[in-house]
């Protein structure tokens, strides 16, 4: 009988049952390890967030914009007459405060009264010569009365004569005496009724001059009025521009005026700030205003109207619109402040319109405005994100339009940062301990708009799974 190998049967029969052996140790080595515990995934933390509420803006809306104080009014005052320069006042300088109707400067009125004093005679000339046509009209008059009764007596008798003349009564030499003597009567007759139309046309020939000199005198003695110069109105001088004994001619200024009663403030405001003023017209609502001038740490304040556009349009360069404010009492103060001031030409003040918004507006804090123009809103206990329409930022304050918008009054706001935010996060409030926030409603003569405060509370956002 043969033998195998040795390694034959190795192959065979230990080498296959050595890795199932090792297949086994395996086996039963890796079930003989403790699982680890499965940790649970972490849970996201808490985010404290603060929320203020949106609050409706009641009352007015001040718009505050810097402005420059101008003449109401500033005339130059010229010469209508020539002459010599024999009267000047000595208000007639610069800075010098004159009252109305005040005597400025007079020129010389001699040949101004001399020819008053002829057109005077030439006007009583014209009405004595009035007057004798006037008389040599009525004596033709009645002597044309008498002439016409004769004519009539002429007529009766060549009538007579004629009847005779039929009877050969009459020669014929006395019928013919009798009408020359009526035609004579008809001759004198009619040279009256011819001058008495020359009377007529003499008349309207002098009335015509009458009127004539009485314009002439007028006008003479209106440049003789014109020799004065007045004071037009109340005021300060500005400029002065003629001396004693000069000469002026009609048309030269002789000095300027500024008028105190009134003044004027000129300032610009931006195409969003004519949204509450503008109702659709050219004119402006009569806004009243505040004009307000620090100095040496005081604030001196004048009441004021917001009076017009300066001009039509929009400014070129700077695109904003301008207007003029009027104060109608520039020395008269309405501040805080005991010392009085003048507003004065010049002046860089403070303007604050009060105006009453046409739409409802919200207010909120500036700083829950997000990019974009949005705000981050708690509904619930979901984070919602919702667009505005910002109508005016001032002094941290925002005024959100509620036309068109589906913000709500009384609208919880987050002012919080929150990561990752997004539509549809949840949020919950944790704490209910209000805490004073920096918001207010609208205000009127300088009074600060973060007066009025609103409740904030706080809140944690989390995440759902």
């Amino acid at each position: 009988m043969n033998k195998r190998p040795i390694p034959t049967l190795f192959l065979r029969y230990v080498a296959p049952l050595m890795v199932l052996g090792c297949a086994g140790w395996f086996v039963y080595s890796m079930g003989a390890q403790e699982r680890p515990e499965r940790k649970k995934p972490p849970v996201r933390k808490s985010i404290p967030v603060e929320l203020v509420q949106a609050q409706p803006h009641t009352g007015t809306l001040d718009i505050v914009v810097s402005g420059v104080a101008i003449p109401y009014r500033e005339v130059q005052l010229a010469a209508r007459v020539s002459g010599e320069v024999v009267f000047k006042s000595e208000s007639v300088s610069p800075g010098h405060v004159v009252a109305e109707g005040e005597l400025l400067i007079r020129v010389d009125p001699t040949d101004y009264e001399i020819e008053v004093a002829r057109l005077e005679q030439e006007v009583a000339k014209v009405n004595l010569e009035i007057q004798r046509l006037q008389l040599d009209k009525e004596n033709t008059q009645r002597v044309l009365s008498i002439n016409q009764d004769i004519l009539s007596l002429r007529k009766r008798e060549v009538q007579r004569l004629a009847r005779l003349r039929n009877a050969n009564a009459t020669s014929a030499s006395e019928a013919d005496a009798v009408e020359l003597a009526m035609l004579s009567a008809v001759q004198q007759t009619t040279s009256q009724e011819n001058q008495l139309r020359t009377f007529e046309s003499q008349s309207k020939t002098l009335q015509t001059t009458l009127e004539l000199a009485t314009l002439q005198l007028r006008r003479a003695k209106l440049d003789l009025e014109r020799t004065e110069i007045k004071a037009p109105f109340s005021g300060v001088v500005i400029a002065n521009h003629v001396e004693q004994n000069g000469m002026l001619s009609a048309g030269d200024i002789v000095a300027s005026v500024e008028d105190t009663s009134k003044v004027e403030v000129r300032a610009s405001l931006r195409g969003d700030d004519m949204a509450f003023l503008q109702g659709g017209g050219y004119e402006l609502p009569q806004v009243p205003v505040t004009v307000e001038y620090d100095r040496d740490g005081k604030t001196y304040a004048w009441s004021a109207v917001l009076s017009r556009q300066d001009g039509l349009g929009v400014d070129e360069k700077t695109r904003t619109i301008p207007v003029r404010i009027c104060v109608d009492n520039p020395t008269q103060n309405c501040g805080s402040s005991n010392d009085s001031l003048a507003l004065l030409r010049g002046m860089f003040v403070r303007v604050r319109l009060h105006c009453e918004p046409q739409r409802p507006l919200l207010v909120v804090p500036e700083s829950v405005i997000r990019p974009g123009k949005n705000v981050w809103v708690m509904r619930g206990d979901e984070l919602q994100i919702e667009p505005v329409r910002v109508a005016r930022i001032r002094n941290g304050i925002a005024y959100l339009h509620t036309h068109d918008s589906a913000l709500n009054r009384n609208e919880q706001i987050i002012s919080s940062p929150v990561p990752n935010a997004k539509p549809g996060l949840a949020v919950s409030m944790i704490a209910n301990e209000p805490r004073r926030g920096a918001i207010a409603n609208g205000n009127r003569q300088g009074s600060r708009p973060d007066a009025q405060r609103v409740l904030t509370s706080s809140a944690t956002a989390i995440a759902r799974p």
